[in-house]
């Protein structure tokens, strides 16, 4: 489950971002449940079988244990066969059916468990996880069927607003799945369902990393060591500071899980049109970008990436072919270098990466000007950490570089779209 498409083709690239979807599902089930014994892109039966039946006998009362037919798989709702599970990773894989995915999710809900970095309290995955994944999606709830003869943008907007992804991977499922979708619906033209579905997008990574209040800081871990590492009476003298000793610790608490948004440039009041220059921004604080807080932003950054272009609509070349640039553009085509396009070939295997940011760091340098933060101490450094972050995640989940650099490649038909809006308030 390795082949990208011509990214030439638009059905074909969106197809392949329907696949994509399969084989994130799969790979993830496989990936939370092997661990380390994960193979991305491989079946492993005999292993995923093995695992599953032995959580199973574990979980199981001892009275069911006991009884001479007790089916240990079907206990658990692991009603899959060896047979259709080993047939999702051929060379030529189905999308799984819907009954199949909610049985992975009822299996899912019985032996897949987590702890919190930041609590370490047990969590598990949402119902319809993989369901909703393969078959769901921000597309799917724009586009599904309706009464109306002619749709408008007012129920586009309305279905954007109701929809809510389960987890950064739907976002960036949806956000690639946006990426490819070039025609028009019912009447409404394609450019107008793809402003929607990237608006809802923002508005969701806002939500999450917006300055003073985003909620994904309290889900982060606080281990950067920017409090805790100081000295005895460093850490008095800073509590000082504080008029009343009731908020300091809060303060510090949550300040260890936040950017540090003075060196980011970043106004707290930036709105979710610009949640993309935001994330970019953060590359800045190297602090910031490190254990699950480097996976959580590498992801969303992806997403911002591809919202970004899909909203400029240029391919990588024309980006970067006109001597007029505006903000958009320069962040679009940083992004676009940074997060999905492909390696250079030309370097050895070890120093791709390296070598991938030297090639585009006149880009990169222009997008970090424009933000205006103090990148002085972070360089590139925290953005090259996300792109291995990025694509090390992708990879674990059988999507390779080539997958995602057909999204990064693609064209759009027709005219060229226009990045449209203020410029930043920085």
């Amino acid at each position: 489950m390795n082949s990208a498409r011509d990214p030439a083709d638009q059905g074909e690239l969106l197809q392949l971002a329907r696949e994509l979807r399969a084989r994130f599902a799969i790979n993830h089930f496989k990936r939370a449940l092997l661990g380390h014994r994960h193979v991305p892109g491989k079946a492993q039966g005999d292993e995923v079988f093995g695992v599953m039946e032995r959580r199973g006998w574990q979980l199981a009362p001892r009275q069911l244990r006991g009884h001479p037919n007790f089916n240990v798989l079907g206990w658990i709702a692991f009603r899959l066969t060896q047979r259709s599970w080993e047939n999702w990773f051929g060379h030529q894989p189905l999308i799984p059916r819907q009954g199949k995915m909610a049985m992975l999710d009822a299996a899912a809900l019985s032996v897949l468990r987590w702890r919190r970095p930041a609590d370490g309290t047990e969590w598990r995955l949402p119902a319809n996880f993989y369901l909703d994944a393969v078959h769901g999606g921000l597309l799917s709830e724009l586009l599904a069927d309706s009464d109306a003869s002619a749709p408008t943008l007012d129920l586009l907007f309305s279905r954007a607003r109701a929809y809510r992804p389960l987890s950064a991977w739907h976002l960036h499922l949806d956000a690639l799945e946006v990426r490819a979708f070039r025609a028009d619906w019912r009447g409404l033209p394609w450019r107008a369902v793809v402003d929607v579905a990237c608006m809802r997008i923002l508005e969701e990574l806002h939500r999450l990393w917006r300055p003073g209040n985003g909620t994904i800081y309290g889900s982060l871990s606080a281990k950067s060591g920017r409090f805790w590492d100081l000295k005895e009476d460093e850490i008095r003298t800073l509590l000082e500071r504080f008029s009343s000793p009731e908020v300091a610790p809060e303060v510090h608490f949550l300040g260890d899980r936040s950017p540090n948004w003075i060196c980011l440039g970043v106004d707290t009041d930036i709105p979710p049109a610009y949640t993309h220059h935001l994330l970019f921004a953060l590359g800045a604080d190297r602090d910031f970008a490190r254990e699950d807080r480097l996976a959580a932003w590498a992801m969303d950054l992806a997403t911002a990436a591809l919202v970004a272009n899909s909203l400029a609509g240029k391919d990588q070349q024309a980006l970067r072919g006109g001597r007029m640039f505006t903000n958009g553009r320069i962040l679009a085509s940083a992004l676009d270098a940074l997060m999905l396009a492909e390696s250079s070939e030309v370097a050895s295997e070890g120093d791709h990466e390296v070598a991938h940011l030297t090639e585009y760091r006149l880009e990169l340098r222009a997008a970090m000007d424009l933000t205006g933060g103090d990148w002085h101490m972070a360089g590139v450094s925290a953005l090259g950490d996300a792109r291995r972050a990025y694509r090390t995640e992708m990879a674990s989940l059988g999507i390779g570089p080539k997958d995602i650099a057909a999204f990064a490649a693609c064209t759009s038909k027709g005219a060229p779209r226009i990045f449209r809006g203020q410029e930043p308030p920085w």
